[in-house]
């Protein structure tokens, strides 16, 4: 989509929630506010983003991803999603069940792990988190 990893996640993010101000979406981040400013600009630039005022907050506003990039990612995924849809279908409703069970499970998994990183500034909760990962990356 030309898009660098931190504006396709804080699209994400607005796209996940449906609205945040910019200290929420910099929480979600894990951006100092100068960075969360830049990307911000550059998205609002480009017109992947809108402001609007917070509803109750004067001096704050809410962010949502614009509608020509929701509909961009919407078309470049399509083909992706039929694809998947017929996956799915392909599979007994018992196979489904074990899928679904475990996709289920890893979500929750990697929710937790990236909650433990928001609260530890990125840093590995517990000893021995920091072991050889590079099975990550092969």
């Amino acid at each position: 989509m030309g898009l660098r990893p931190s504006e396709l996640a804080a699209l994400g993010h607005l796209a996940e929630h449906g609205a945040l101000t910019p200290s929420e979406l910099r929480s979600q981040l894990v951006l100092t506010s100068g960075g969360v400013t830049a990307l911000l600009q550059r998205l609002e630039r480009d017109g992947h983003l809108q402001r609007t005022p917070h509803p109750s907050d004067g001096r704050s506003c809410l962010l949502r991803a614009g509608p020509g990039i929701v509909q961009r990612a919407a078309r470049i995924s399509a083909p992706l999603v039929v694809v998947l849809d017929a996956e799915i279908e392909a599979l007994s409703a018992a196979d489904r069940r074990v899928v679904t069970a475990f996709l289920t499970r890893v979500v929750a998994a990697t929710e937790r792990e990236a909650d433990a990183l928001l609260r530890t500034g990125g840093q590995p909760e517990r000893a021995g988190d920091d072991a050889d990962a590079s099975g990550l990356w092969t």
